[in-house]
């Protein structure tokens, strides 16, 4: 999924998370087409954080590239575009249920990731994002699995989901078994 940094390099990080927040937002923009992770996964998060309406806009049209990488971490920055307040929530379900179907499994897996977090504080009650969320439980790519197992959880209950939870529950994956044993947790705990 997103790029995943190597945490020897935590200092950069820290570094690069510093700079960044005395830039503006449109330069930042630019910084998501860089090649090293640790600058767009920084650029990203930063962008997250400000939650802008001009983020949310150039992220639609971002959404469009041809090239996977940038609609992975444009993806990723919709599922928590202006943290904690979530103020793009409504209009990002929509293009994020689009995304989970990508035919590159680390988009899908962003937007069920994205999805996740939309929905962690209150649950989401949209059927066609919980129809597409069912049918990517059984996406041939782990990573897909693994995030929609963990956004079943941010769904409105329903017997499906929760039929769906017990399937990847017997996942050949433990990543997968891990996350569905936790988000039938989470949902018991909200019945």
């Amino acid at each position: 999924m997103i790029d995943n940094p190597d945490y020897s390099k935590s200092t950069i990080q820290l570094l690069v998370f510093q700079a960044l927040k005395k830039w503006d937002t449109n330069p930042l923009f630019h910084l998501l087409f860089d090649k090293d992770c640790i600058v767009r996964s920084a650029v990203a998060r930063e962008l997250q954080i400000r939650g802008k309406e001009e983020t949310f806009h150039n992220l639609k049209v971002l959404l469009e590239d041809r090239r996977a990488y940038v609609r992975e971490i444009s993806t990723f920055i919709l599922g928590q575009l202006g943290t904690p307040r979530y103020p793009f929530k409504k209009q990002s379900i929509p293009l994020l249920t689009k995304m989970l179907k990508d035919s590159d499994s680390e988009v899908r897996a962003a937007a069920a990731a994205a999805l996740g977090h939309l929905g962690s504080e209150q649950p989401i009650e949209d059927e066609a994002v919980c129809t597409l969320l069912l049918n990517r439980a059984i996406d041939t790519s782990v990573e897909v699995r693994v995030c929609v197992a963990y956004a079943l959880s941010s769904l409105k209950y329903s017997k499906k989901i929760e039929q769906t939870l017990y399937q990847l529950c017997s996942d050949e994956n433990e990543e997968v078994r891990e996350w569905a044993t936790l988000s039938l947790e989470i949902l018991s705990e909200r019945a």
